[in-house]
């Protein structure tokens, strides 16, 4: 009952967050981006991410996919970015 619960809450906070990307999107034209995002030095892009295995894993399983994937990611970046130090 408790997995239930979190698949609905987590469906309800995912279909909340594609409504507002839809409202904008379909307004887009209300606003000038370039004015908008004019001083940004970053743009922030979401995905939806498939995590492996079947839609019955419990989330706790989800969870610690994720965090192996950030660490990994993190660790590539920081190694980068040392590499990057040491050449100049």
């Amino acid at each position: 009952m408790g997995e239930t619960f979190g698949k609905v809450s987590e469906q309800r906070v995912n279909l909340s967050i594609m409504e507002k990307v839809l409202l904008v999107s379909e307004n887009e034209f209300l606003f000038n981006r370039k004015d908008k995002f004019k001083d940004s030095k970053y743009l922030i892009i979401i995905q939806e991410k498939q995590v492996e295995g079947s839609q019955d894993d419990n989330i706790e399983a989800q969870i610690s996919t994720m965090k192996t994937t950030i660490t990994d990611k993190v660790t590539s970046l920081e190694k980068e970015l040392k590499d990057q130090i040491n050449e100049t």
